[in-house]
């Protein structure tokens, strides 16, 4: 894969409270890409749960995957693939590798498969799925700059040839083979009854994409057409980070070891902070000077932290990460966070906080007290 070298500097220093029972100097670097914008081709395969239980919501998904393939074909330089997927004989390319214009799915019968093959079958098995999305990524070698598989499903593993753990691990390896060659990963959780630490787990070993939460099929085109942005705006690069504690904001993630960092946003500014020491990028440390600490970086780190102590199941240390914002209206959200379905509402608020600023301090701005902060 091509990769694009970056530039990173140092923006600002602060000593903050980072978790309900954490305070760290925080070093502030900026990272960019400086290779040449260009448009890229982007391959988009998406995993379709076709399982029993999606049987109440099938003709509605039609309708969205009909959209999705619409936006995607409007928006230009791509290829699609659809894997409608159930149990262990029940994996179906039915659209493979289609370039995204009006002739390309005219000749293919794009909304006329849609249209016969969406249909509910049995049990669920992810596995073999993913590893057909590698099986079509090899096919378009050399056609495609980017390819992004989407996991969609809306609920747990149920393999009847092996045990969950098998299953896990098989998907798992799939999720490692998108890191190793620069593959983007997504999932998407609908509903209540889906295993959300599994896509979590999914999308980290993955390390290119993230994880989403939908409450209604509605939500499934414009979180995917979303999704297809996203991979198009990012930057395939490839640098090591040898500090042992740090946060890249963009991904709203926290690392905790050494890491090879794969993706950043294209000619766009990825913040990373490096917790009680300098930043080591290819074995070169950075320096950390006094200066003044940019509030715009502040504030993203503030929600993008937020974020990633839902995902952990830690509420309280969100509520602290999002009382150093002042954000009335995301605060009462979170404090109201308790059952799963709450806990997915409040993973896609922050996400639109973070992506939208507009969308921020919609109740005003208020000292909020919290007392780990206080303490």
């Amino acid at each position: 894969m091509a990769v694009s070298k970056v530039d990173t500097k140092f923006i600002g220093r602060k000593e903050i409270q980072i978790s309900d029972i954490e305070t760290k100097e925080c070093n502030f670097y900026s990272i960019k890409t400086v290779s040449e914008i260009k448009e890229t081709v982007n391959h988009h395969i998406l995993l379709v749960d076709v399982s029993g239980s999606m049987c109440c919501e099938i003709e509605e998904l039609k309708v969205r995957l009909k959209s999705t393939l619409d936006a995607l074909r409007k928006s230009g330089n791509n290829y699609v693939s659809v894997i409608l997927y159930s149990g262990h004989e029940e994996t179906f390319r039915i659209i493979n590798a289609v370039k995204c214009d009006l002739i390309s799915f005219r000749m293919a019968q794009v909304y006329e498969t849609l249209e016969e093959e969406v249909y509910a079958r049995g049990i669920t098995v992810m596995s073999r799925p993913l590893e057909e999305s590698i099986e079509i990524v090899k096919t378009l070698a050399g056609v495609c700059d980017k390819h992004h598989i989407v996991l969609f499903t809306d609920g747990y593993l149920v393999p009847s040839k092996w045990n969950c753990i098998v299953e896990e691990e098989k998907c798992f390896a799939i999720a490692d083979i998108c890191n190793e060659k620069g593959i983007f990963l997504d999932a998407i959780g609908f509903g209540q009854y889906y295993d959300r630490e599994f896509l979590l787990e999914l999308v980290r070993r993955g390390n290119t994409g993230r994880f989403i939460h939908i409450d209604e099929i509605i939500d499934y085109y414009k979180t995917i057409v979303t999704m297809a942005q996203e991979v198009n705006n990012k930057e395939l690069i490839d640098f090591s980070i040898t500090n042992n504690d740090y946060f890249i904001i963009n991904e709203s993630t926290r690392k905790n070891k050494p890491e090879i960092i794969k993706v950043l946003k294209n000619n766009g500014e990825n913040i990373i902070v490096v917790f009680n020491e300098e930043i080591i990028i290819n074995d070169k440390k950075i320096k950390a000077t006094k200066k003044e600490m940019p509030e715009e970086a502040l504030e993203d780190f503030f929600y993008g932290l937020a974020l990633y102590h839902v995902i952990n199941e830690d509420i309280e240390s969100g509520e602290v990460a999002i009382a150093q914002t002042q954000d009335i209206g995301a605060y009462a959200s979170l404090a109201n966070c308790y059952s799963f379905l709450e806990k997915g509402k409040i993973i896609n608020l922050l996400n639109k906080l973070i992506e939208s600023k507009d969308k921020r301090f919609k109740k005003g701005k208020v000292n909020i007290k919290v007392q780990s902060l206080e303490e």
